[in-house]
């Protein structure tokens, strides 16, 4: 990383790694990558076609005869490899090519909160234990959420179904949400990365809608779940809302393969 070296085609633990979770930089431990933006091109080294936000800097290769952009963590400038495009291997049309052994892998959980202040929710769980990483942005559609189906259950409809015997999935098709936008005004998405090992999802979604609903009473915070465990995780919570009175709604996002 020190000496902008490259590791020998095929060595790295991670090229044909598929964990889901983080990649960190090896040196001071920053989020790179994403597992979902990895991909597969048997070119020898780890292959990702976007980054973190700015967690990658990029900057023309300094040593002779390499015409390509050498990127590195922008946190501490460790050396991570080189950037290419316009090969076509995604449709992003972007290769970062990286040394696995500038990297380091974190295996990570996702939750994502919908409401219209995301900004401090990211802020606020970025320092929690447990907590990897959190990304703001308004509405789902620019995070990387996978899912396509979306099944819709108040609290209320909740103790019903369950009364009834009916399943909770299947009240709502639909497309992709867009952070709770017939409720919360369409406002925003908090995207939490946390390390289950540390942190469980159950405490994650309960102190994400304390503080929202600590910061504006009356805020309707929207839980998009991924996964039956999620979805009734997030029910028991909504469940224990109610009896306080606090308004929490949740939606569960089936992935596609699911339907």
């Amino acid at each position: 990383m020190l000496g902008s070296g490259t590791e020998a085609p095929g060595s790295g633990r991670y090229e044909a790694h598929s964990s889901p979770g983080l990649y960190v930089c090896r040196q001071c431990g920053a989020p790179l990558y994403r597992h979902e933006d990895k991909f597969e091109t048997a070119c020898g080294w780890a292959a990702f076609d976007d980054s973190i936000g700015d967690s990658v800097a990029g900057r023309p290769d300094p040593n002779p005869g390499r015409p390509w952009t050498e990127i590195l963590c922008a946190n501490c400038h460790g050396h991570l490899g080189h950037l290419f495009q316009g090969e076509g291997y995604t449709p992003k049309n972007t290769r970062h090519c990286v040394n696995s052994v500038s990297l380091a892998h974190i295996g990570t959980q996702t939750a994502f909160v919908g409401s219209g202040s995301a900004r401090d929710l990211g802020r606020f769980m970025g320092g929690v234990k447990g907590v990897a990483l959190t990304q703001e942005a308004p509405g789902a559609g620019s995070l990387a959420m996978p899912g396509a189906v979306v099944s819709r259950a108040s609290p209320v409809a909740v103790a019903t179904n369950a009364a009834g015997g009916a399943g909770a999935e299947g009240t709502l098709d639909r497309g992709l949400p867009t952070a709770g936008a017939e409720k919360n005004g369409g406002a925003e998405m908090t995207r939490i990365d946390f390390d289950p090992t540390v942190i469980d999802y159950g405490s994650v979604i309960r102190m994400c809608c304390e503080r929202l609903l600590a910061q504006t009473p009356g805020e309707r915070a929207t839980i998009f779940c991924q996964g039956i465990e999620q979805w009734r995780t997030a029910l028991d919570l909504a469940q224990s809302f109610q009896k306080k009175g606090l308004p929490l709604d949740v939606e569960f996002v089936r992935p596609e393969a699911d339907k």
